[in-house]
């Protein structure tokens, strides 16, 4: 009995003994090194853009003479800023006051802008930049290229022909007329019935003395009232035109002592004891036949 007992400890000791260590495996796992700043930490940076996370790191940094206040990135205000030259202390933070266009000249003047441009500060004074390729026109910016007010360059206005339009096109002003009509200097014309420019610009019909001109088809012609032949340039009629009797150039004979006149198309001249004039007969008196302004001749 005594035997069986003291074997049955050294049994139970020697099974104890090789059983696996499982409380120094653990240690040698947790004595691992840890890269981490702060190992299961969350950082913290909602709302935040500058300062700690609350695990070592941060939420960023602040630019230029801003500093973080309250996890926010601020300018600087008074006497709590540090500017370096050639900024000055504002009281919205450093500014350079030659150049600043929110303080030029001096802290918190600012230069106005306009619609398509910024304003510019130079050696303190305000001034206008023009984006993408606009112009500064009359203090706006404008696009030269298509702008029919200023084409081509600031205040270059283009103007649309009588009767047609105009366009700014590529810097050039375009003038354009409707279908069927031409342009002739600052008008559409139809030179098909335009009587100034008859079939081309500047082609001008001309009345006959007496008469009237049209243009058809791009073509002059002239008409006289009824009654009168067109001759030459004027309108005559036939039955009483002394150089137009009965027909265009046949002209009643003049000499010396003798005058005829075309009377129903035919020349002839009136009996006279003394020279005639026209119709009159001069008296003995008479030394010549004078004509009047309107082309009559009468006894003088």
């Amino acid at each position: 009995m005594r035997y069986s007992i003291i074997l049955a400890l050294v049994l139970g000791c020697s099974s104890a003994s090789t059983a696996p260590d499982v409380t120094d495996g653990a240690v040698e796992e947790a004595g691992e090194e840890d890269t981490t700043p702060n190992p299961g930490c969350t950082p913290s940076c909602a709302g935040r853009s500058c300062g700690e996370d609350g695990c070592g790191g941060t939420c960023g940094a602040c630019s230029g003479s801003q500093t973080c206040q309250d996890g926010q990135c601020k300018s600087c205000v008074g006497s709590g800023c540090t500017c370096s030259a050639p900024e000055v202390v504002c009281p919205a933070g450093c500014a350079n006051l030659d150049t600043d266009p929110a303080n030029c000249g001096s802290c918190g003047y600012k230069c106005e802008t306009v619609a398509g441009g910024h304003a510019t500060c130079s050696k303190g004074a305000c001034g206008l930049a023009c984006d993408g390729g606009k112009t500064l026109c009359d203090g706006a910016c404008i696009d030269t290229s298509s702008d029919k007010a200023n084409c081509g360059a600031c205040d270059n206005a283009c103007r649309a022909p009588y009767g047609g339009s105009v366009t700014c096109s590529a810097g050039k002003c375009v003038a354009a007329c409707p279908a069927g009509k031409t342009r002739c200097g600052d008008q559409c014309v139809d030179t098909t019935s335009d009587e100034y420019n008859c079939g081309a610009c500047g082609t001008k019909c001309v009345a006959p003395g007496g008469g009237t001109s049209t243009c058809t088809d791009g073509k002059c012609a002239s008409s006289c009232t009824t009654g009168q032949t067109l001759c030459g340039d004027k309108c005559v009629d036939l039955k009483n035109d002394r150089n137009n009797c009965s027909a265009c150039g046949k002209a009643c004979p003049q000499t010396s002592t003798t005058y005829t006149y075309c009377s129903s198309g035919v020349c002839s001249s009136p009996k006279c004891t003394y020279r005639n004039c026209g119709l009159d007969c001069c008296s003995a008196t008479s030394t010549k036949c004078c004509w009047s302004p309107g082309g009559v001749a009468f006894c003088c």
